[in-house]
């Protein structure tokens, strides 16, 4: 699996598998707009470190390749952290120990970030890893 192949995947599980509606979710470098008011996301993936787990002749070695998964929630800014509690739950039940498309999920973090002039923002980070071998 290379980075954009593991990116994507964690995109189309949140596209998939996510209640809110795709016009208000927003992937890291799309060039859309941000709503007007109410509740939409966006979704960065940062990749890490990238150590060697096996030794062994090549084509025979195992390496780990490790990320974090970012996503801002954000609501109108007089909801405060109530306005998005529901979806920030969603996103860490979503995620926290789960595997798909070979990629494992370590653990799921949420945090309240604040008021920033009209948008309320919630944070949750995920750390994942995939395994390679070559």
């Amino acid at each position: 699996m290379t980075r954009n192949e593991a990116r994507q995947a964690i995109y189309n599980h949140v596209l998939d598998n996510f209640s809110l509606a795709s016009d208000r979710i927003f992937l890291d470098g799309d060039d859309g707009d941000e709503p007007a008011s109410g509740e939409w996301v966006r979704v960065a993936v940062r990749h890490t470190t990238a150590p060697q787990v096996s030794l062994g002749k090549k084509t025979n070695r195992k390496f780990d390749r490790n990320g974090n998964i970012f996503i801002q929630v954000f609501d109108d800014a007089g909801n405060g952290a109530s306005g998005s509690d529901a979806l920030v739950k969603e996103l860490v039940d979503l995620f926290e120990g789960e595997e798909f498309s070979g990629i494992y999920i370590r653990n799921a973090e949420a945090r309240e970030v604040g008021a920033s002039g009209k948008w309320y923002m919630q944070l949750v980070e995920c750390e994942f890893n995939f395994e390679i071998i070559k």
